[in-house]
């Protein structure tokens, strides 16, 4: 699924789908930027139903904000149908910052494996603007510089502009620092 849609994009571009002549190559930089951007931030965003595995008590869910948690289940021999939900006991069990994603288990953990299951529904219904931002200007900065990718300076008149770039993603440091509040807390 596409986290922008073409429309808003060439909108952004200030252009008409019927008049644009390089639509294969701007939707090719769009799916490559977007894919980029996931595998940055690290998570799929996209609301759903997800299961977690972890070896600790301070739970870092990827895909927050969460909704809501469907169980945690601790089961020493990774047994989940035998396991006996936390959410079926007592709430003293573990707290909870949903929005953060965050779980801390009141229970001993076994750390050598993951003895803990989470099943939650988390992610976005709708993503966030600073995200479809950042995909906005650095699918435009790329279709625009198509001509000149992997430049670090761009010269518009007499003046040189340096262009920094996240080293691991490409993508232009201004985007990844506008994305960090938005990646998997465990990257």
């Amino acid at each position: 699924m596409a986290l922008l849609s073409k429309e808003r994009a060439l909108y952004l571009l200030g252009e008409k789908e019927e008049n644009f002549k390089h639509m294969d190559l701007f939707q090719e930089i769009l799916a490559d930027v977007e894919a980029r951007v996931l595998k940055y931030l690290g998570r799929a965003l996209i609301a759903g139903t997800y299961t977690e595995y972890f070896n600790k008590s301070t739970l870092l869910l990827k895909e927050f904000p969460v909704t809501s948690i469907t169980s945690i289940k601790i089961a020493s021999d990774q047994d989940w149908t035998t396991a006996v939900a936390l959410l079926n006991t007592t709430p003293a069990d573990y707290r909870t910052d949903l929005a953060k994603g965050l779980v801390w288990l009141f229970n001993e953990i076994d750390t050598s494996y993951p003895s803990v299951q989470v099943v939650y529904v988390g992610g976005y219904a709708t993503i966030p603007q600073p995200i479809l931002r950042g995909i906005s200007k650095q699918t435009l900065f790329e279709y625009r510089n198509r001509d000149g990718i992997g430049t670090t300076t761009l010269k518009t008149g007499d003046e040189t502009i340096d262009i920094k770039f996240e080293e691991s993603s490409g993508l232009l440091l201004e985007v990844a620092n506008a994305l960090d509040l938005f990646r998997d807390h465990n990257i």
